[in-house]
């Protein structure tokens, strides 16, 4: 028999929800923080130097914030709304 709509194998995954994006770029320690949009639950944390693995690293944030929401299964088509800290105001 075929399965069902309801069957494991049929079923949609469910909707992934938005999320904030927290990035520190303008400075020495780049990072990035991926939080739930609707919770505020944090999904993922990352310092530039965990990657490069040069202490105090201030490098670019791309490849970074790209392995961070790689890291909770999301990419730049969840990205909600960004939060960008600028120490030069």
């Amino acid at each position: 028999a075929p399965p069902d709509a309801t069957s494991p194998d049929t079923a949609s995954p469910p909707p992934r929800r938005p999320v904030t994006v927290g990035i520190n770029k303008y400075s020495h320690d780049a990072s990035v923080c991926v939080a739930d949009a609707a919770t505020g639950e944090v999904l993922a944390v990352l310092a530039s130097e965990r990657l490069t693995r040069r202490k105090h690293d201030g490098g670019p944030t791309g490849p970074l914030l790209r392995a961070a929401l790689e890291s909770c299964g999301r990419d730049l088509a969840d990205v909600e709304t960004a939060v960008v800290q600028n120490h030069h105001w």
